[in-house]
């Protein structure tokens, strides 16, 4: 989950609104536009069910810019996550069998 402030210097004109983009997981550009958010929305999870494509082993970036109707560029905005990643515990090792074991965590 994804949390930010609206940003206090907004230009010329007031925020219409904010685009999420997100890389790949594997260190690709972060070009994938995977929100488009009403001015009023500070947050945003992203994830299982709504994203169940997600891998829970790769690390993702995201950019936030927040739109102002100006042709420049949008200003990118910071965020940080909303929720800490919990560390997982130990595997255990349950048993093997002919070219296979089995692990419990």
């Amino acid at each position: 989950r994804l949390a930010w402030v609206a940003p206090q210097d907004t230009g010329a004109f007031p925020i219409t609104g904010y685009k999420i983009r997100r890389d790949d997981g594997q260190g690709g550009p972060i070009d994938t536009i995977i929100a488009d958010l009403s001015k009023d929305v500070y947050e945003f999870a992203d994830g299982p069910p709504d994203r169940p494509s997600l891998e829970a082993v790769n690390a993702y970036r995201y950019m936030i810019f927040a739109e102002n109707g100006d042709s420049g560029e949008p200003v990118v905005i910071s965020a940080q996550p909303t929720i800490q990643p919990v560390k997982p515990d130990g595997a255990e090792l349950k048993g093997t069998a002919a070219g296979s074991m089995t692990f419990v965590f």
